[in-house]
């Protein structure tokens, strides 16, 4: 998700919609034009950004491509990308389990979950679990369970596994 966002700000760079000012004073010398260097973790961070200034997306884009003085709107639009991208991911994603949860066809389900996204971006969870409960039949149900045993081994069939035989499993 990181270089989807990454790749859209130097699309706009590139067409010089955003950082017009910063690009040029120090053009094409920013990381961001190094694949990979938006990571993922930036998204929250700047879709958690509440206040008019961006003080956190100003960090970011300070940090990350020693841009130091974005404008308001240039933030604005940052934020606006990395939301955009967070709710195309949410969705593709509960398309993807609706179809099994259809073929499935059972009342009650668990989907054990195993990642640091789902665990540190709670708009990417309430958006999946939005669109998942209005892509699938109301009368049946369904769990997202985080898995946090680490190792990514079999984590998800184990939690899935263990919540079906006891339901109060958390």
């Amino acid at each position: 998700m990181g270089e989807i966002v990454r790749l859209m700000i130097l699309d706009l760079i590139d067409k010089e919609l955003i950082f017009v000012e910063e690009m040029k004073k120090n053009a094409y010398r920013h990381p961001l034009f190094t694949k990979g260097s938006f990571y993922t973790k930036f998204l929250n961070d700047i879709e958690l950004d509440s206040d008019v200034k961006f003080t956190r997306t100003k960090r970011i884009l300070k940090e990350l491509a020693g841009i130091d003085n974005p404008s308001l709107q240039d933030c604005a639009v940052v934020k606006y990308i990395c939301s955009t991208v967070t709710k195309r991911a949410a969705k593709l994603t509960a398309a993807g389990l609706a179809v099994i949860l259809k073929r499935m066809n059972k009342p009650d389900v668990t989907i054990a979950v195993d990642g640091s996204l789902f665990r540190y971006h709670h708009r990417l969870q309430y958006i999946l679990e939005a669109t998942l409960r209005n892509l699938i039949n109301p009368m049946n149900t369904f769990r997202l369970i985080l898995s946090t045993d680490g190792s990514g081994r079999g984590a998800a069939v184990v939690a899935a596994v263990e919540a079906e035989k006891d339901p109060s499993f958390k």
